[in-house]
């Protein structure tokens, strides 16, 4: 499941190759380890704000969230 937040801007700067290596890694391994249930990636914008370099204007920084149903080892040693 995917869910973009409605208040984020439909452009974004920033390091475009690294964000997507950091999104893999993270799906990737969210996927590695979830073998019932499922992932939810969320894009947001985080409360406050972050002043733009080139243009000086006040803008909320972006946030990715990747979430899975992946049951932590510990809890695995506990059944």
């Amino acid at each position: 499941m995917a869910r973009i937040a409605p208040d984020v801007p439909a452009l974004v700067y920033g390091d475009q190759a690294r964000l997507r290596q950091v999104l893999v890694n993270l799906v990737g391994n969210a996927l590695k380890f979830t073998e019932n249930g499922g992932i939810a990636i969320t894009l947001g914008c985080a409360k406050g704000e972050l002043m733009s370099g080139t243009t000086r204007r006040k803008l909320p920084p972006p946030f990715f969230s990747v979430a899975d149903t992946w049951v932590s080892w510990a809890s695995r040693r506990r059944s």
